[in-house]
C-alpha cells in the first residue's frame, strides 16, 4: 500500500511507465497525476495507492488531465473516491479529495462516498473528523469490498457507480454527481482558477 499526501507543482521530466499506467504526459504546470502514475509504477500486481489530490483532479478537462483521468479508469484501477470538507488541513483551507486505486480490483464499479458534511470544527479555522467519523467511512469501504459485505447505497453520502455511469458523466468523478448531493462551485472551478492565475 502506498499512501500519498505530495506537494503540489510542476516536475522538470517524466518517464514512461509500464502496463496499466495511462500514456499520456502530465502537464508540467501541475504535477497531481505525475506523482499518481508515478505510484502505480511502484506497485505490485496487487498493490494499492491511496492519494490526498485537490478537488480539480476529479473534473479538470483542460490539456491532459482529463484523458490521463480517462485511462485511469479504463484500466480498472480508480476504486474509490472521497470527497473531503474544507478546513482539514493546516497549510490551505480548501476542500480536497481521497483517491485510492488498486491494481487487483475483483469489480470494474468505482465507490464514491461525500463527506463534505462530515468533521466538526475544532478551532475557528480548523476542522476535524472524530474517531467514529473515520471509523463510519473505513466500514462502508470494507464492507463494500467485502464479496458479502453489508453495504448499501446511501442517498447524499455513498454510491457504487458501474463505468457505464462514470462514462455518462464524461469521466468526472465528483462524488456529488453519483450520490445524488449537489456540487458547489468552489469544488467546480478553483482549481481552474488557481491554473489560470498561475498560467
Amino acid at each position: 500500500m502506498c499512501l500519498s499526501g505530495h506537494c503540489f507543482g510542476k516536475f522538470a521530466s517524466f518517464a514512461w511507465l509500464p502496463t496499466q499506467t495511462p500514456k499520456t504526459t502530465p502537464p508540467t504546470r501541475n504535477a497531481n497525476f505525475a506523482w499518481v502514475q508515478h505510484f502505480i509504477y511502484h506497485l505490485s500486481t496487487r498493490g494499492k495507492a491511496g492519494y490526498v489530490l485537490a478537488n480539480g483532479s476529479l473534473t479538470a478537462e483542460n490539456g491532459t488531465e482529463g484523458e490521463i483521468r480517462k485511462q485511469l479508469i479504463e484500466n480498472n484501477l480508480v476504486e474509490c473516491i472521497v470527497a473531503m470538507p474544507d478546513k482539514l488541513f493546516y497549510n490551505t483551507g480548501i476542500p480536497a479529495c481521497l483517491w485510492f486505486l488498486n491494481r487487483n480490483k475483483q469489480t470494474t464499479d468505482i465507490l464514491f462516498v461525500d463527506a463534505r458534511q462530515h468533521g466538526s470544527m475544532k478551532t475557528r479555522n480548523q476542522k476535524e473528523f472524530v474517531d467514529s467519523e473515520i471509523q463510519k467511512i473505513g466500514n462502508l469501504v470494507k464492507d463494500w469490498q467485502l464479496e458479502n459485505g453489508n453495504y448499501e447505497d446511501v442517498k447524499g453520502f455513498c454510491k457504487v457507480a458501474t463505468v457505464e455511469e462514470v462514462k455518462n458523466f464524461n469521466y468526472i468523478l465528483s462524488p456529488g454527481r453519483y450520490v445524488g448531493t449537489e456540487e458547489t462551485e468552489e469544488d467546480e472551478t478553483l482549481y481552474q482558477r488557481m491554473k489560470d492565475l498561475t498560467n
